[in-house]
């Protein structure tokens, strides 16, 4: 899934900053249950997917967004 957006597009979704989407995607900033539940919707990933096993879903959220944003960057 690549949509080519902007982290800022990206955070206007979910709730956050561009800057919070970088970090995110950097690994510097974690997530709490809600944020997670945003990104993981907006990625399409199913959210017992997550409850299941939360760090690697993690990791998958980070590297879709990576993905998706393609770090273009704000």
């Amino acid at each position: 899934m690549r949509k080519r957006l902007t982290q800022a597009q990206v955070g206007a979704v979910c709730g956050c900053s561009a800057s919070a989407v970088s970090r995110i995607e950097s690994g510097k900033l974690s997530l709490d249950h809600s944020s997670l539940m945003r990104f993981a919707a907006f990625l399409e990933i199913p959210s017992d997917r997550i409850c299941a096993s939360a760090v690697p879903d993690i990791v998958n959220v980070a590297s879709a967004l990576t993905a998706m944003v393609g770090r273009v960057g704000v």
